[in-house]
């Protein structure tokens, strides 16, 4: 066996960086392609509703009128500030839910004394250990080449 104190503490370590590195991955490709498309009618009309802030309209509610309203003040006329609210409320979106899907199973492993920790280590004693790292990106660019073709046509489209 193996002390589980020390396990717990880097499994929730780990667990932390991983979240912060995949949102702040969320937030930095919102923000790269913000300013690569015009504004859509809709973020126009949200802009203009924050020019004459009202209690609501009929067609939004009055928190966006708020936003737009305080964005304009901070950012001014600007696409990326446009587009920082939608991004910043995406990636607290993305942190919610992960964090509501994740949650059962961390307080399941938790009331069981973390079982997939003792399970991973019976898989690296046992089977992992017959497998090659050059043979797991072959099968992995395999699967993927064709994407990947996809994925570098569409940054020529600007």
């Amino acid at each position: 066996m193996f002390p589980m104190e020390n396990l717990k503490n880097n499994e929730n370590r780990n667990y932390r960086i991983m979240a912060v590195i995949f949102m702040a991955a969320n937030l930095c490709l919102h923000l790269l392609v913000s300013t690569n498309y015009e504004l859509h009618r809709d973020e126009m009309l949200y802009f203009n509703i924050g020019s004459h802030p009202a209690f609501g309209y009929l067609t939004v509610p009055p928190l966006t009128g708020l936003l737009a309203f305080l964005v304009q003040h901070i950012f001014g006329y600007s696409v990326f500030g446009i587009r920082l609210i939608p991004a910043i409320f995406s990636t607290a979106t993305l942190f919610v839910v992960a964090f509501l899907l994740v949650l059962p199973n961390i307080i399941w492993q938790f009331n069981h004394n973390w079982p997939v920790l003792y399970h991973f280590e019976e898989l690296k004693k046992t089977q992992i250990s017959n497998l090659k790292y050059t043979d797991f990106f072959c099968d992995l660019f395999s699967l993927n080449s064709a994407l990947i073709l996809v994925w570098l046509r569409s940054w020529h489209c600007e």
